[in-house]
């Protein structure tokens, strides 16, 4: 296992130091999301952590869902329900 720095929850946003696992996985501690350490997520993160909350300008491809009470260790609630229905 080994530790990735700014990983970014695809589920629900959460930020946070992950740990790959034997089979090559980041989950998410939060939602148990599958979660990534590219380029692309760390720019989606670094701008949720500026104050950027546009679905379209973080280049997210949940429609309908925005971004709304976003914390970097909770995620955004909202988004993580709209990506289970």
């Amino acid at each position: 296992m080994s530790l990735r720095p700014d990983c970014l929850c695809n589920d629900c946003l959460a930020g946070f130091v992950g740990i790959v696992d034997s089979n090559g996985v980041i989950a998410c501690p939060q939602c148990g999301g599958e979660s990534c350490d590219c380029e692309g997520c760390q720019l989606t993160l670094h701008r949720l952590r500026a104050g950027e909350r546009d679905r379209k300008a973080l280049g997210l491809r949940y429609p309908g869902n925005e971004v709304t009470n976003w914390t970097e260790v909770e995620g955004c609630m909202p988004l993580r329900q709209g990506a289970e229905s």
